[in-house]
């Protein structure tokens, strides 16, 4: 299952510029795992960077054993569809993670 989530501009080091989406924000979902792809094309898992398969291999691990995990993939707005989709095919193939919500920003 694949949904969009509207992000609060928070303030972080991980520059990231999300596309920009007038659907409200899901309630009630922890962001606990979060992909970030910045317009250089560099992958974070929470704030640590990653080469995409460290990165997968990290998602399984902190997904190991358990059920129904939502990944937040927070995608620079100029970086290409095909690579966002392709980041997002790759997680959902990992065992754990039901949902993969893609950030947006909120137009007013």
């Amino acid at each position: 299952i694949i949904f969009m989530v509207t992000s609060p501009m928070i303030n972080n080091s991980i520059k990231v510029d999300l596309p920009k989406g007038k659907l409200q924000e899901v309630q009630g979902v922890q962001e606990d795992l979060v992909v970030h792809l910045d317009k250089q094309r560099h992958l974070y898992l929470n704030g640590t960077a990653y080469k995409k398969d460290q990165l997968l291999t990290q998602l399984k691990k902190r997904v190991a054993g358990q059920r129904n995990k939502t990944v937040f993939v927070k995608g620079d707005g100029e970086v290409a569809y095909k690579e966002v989709f392709g980041l997002v095919e790759d997680i959902k193939g990992i065992g754990g993670i039901d949902r993969v919500a893609l950030a947006s920003t909120k137009v007013a």
